[in-house]
């Protein structure tokens, strides 16, 4: 199935907006300066962060090559080989940003608040680490590479970018977190392009 250059630069599109989205959160969060590595995009006054710019812009390059070599690499090669590929690509990139060894392995043995209107509860960080990487990333990650053995690149990619407007509902309701009229509006940017997309006339094979 050939994928249309015009949904590529959609799909760009759709990852940089759902970044931004995404930034910001709760105004002491926006205000103080990441300590934990992560890039501001947007500060509490809604400017631009250039850094946090070129990332979201990286970022959607990245996600859009990921999805188009996948799509061509899933007819060689099984989903799960694929994605053992990326995150072996991934793992290797992130250990000359953010090397393994200075991974403050001692805190796994500890225990953390979930914090918002789960405070009470708490869970061994080392738990919360498996489900991050298991959950959070090697199975959603290895579904997105087997659907695309079903459905064009820019389908997958498309849909996915709805994780950004889910997380932003999943902190509303867990942590009282509230967006700014400009991210509403991204996650609403983003919302009507994942249903033009899905509802658009698929190419015939």
């Amino acid at each position: 199935m050939r994928t249309p250059r015009h949904s590529t630069s959609l799909l760009m599109l759709l990852t940089l907006a759902a970044c931004s989205a995404h930034a910001g959160g709760r105004e002491e969060a926006a205000t103080r300066p990441p300590a934990d590595g992560r890039i501001v995009i947007a500060d509490s006054g809604m400017s631009l962060d250039q850094a946090g710019v070129v990332a979201a812009l990286a970022a959607a390059v990245a996600l859009a090559i990921y999805f188009l070599v996948g799509e061509h690499g899933v007819g060689s090669r099984d989903p799960l080989s694929l994605v053992c590929l990326a995150m072996l690509v991934a793992a290797l990139f992130w250990a000359v940003l953010l090397p393994w060894w200075s991974f403050p392995f001692d805190t796994l043995t500890e225990s953390t608040s979930l914090l918002g209107n789960l405070a009470d509860t708490s869970l061994p960080v080392w738990l919360l680490a498996l489900w991050m990487i298991v959950l959070g990333t090697i199975a959603p990650f290895a579904l997105s590479i087997a659907s695309l053995q079903h459905l064009p690149a820019t389908i997958v990619g498309v849909a996915a970018m709805a994780e950004p407007p889910l997380a932003a509902l999943a902190a509303f309701l867990w942590l009282d977190e509230t967006l700014a009229a400009a991210q509403l509006a991204g996650g609403a940017v983003v919302l009507a392009g994942i249903g033009l997309a899905q509802t658009a006339r698929l190419p015939s094979r």
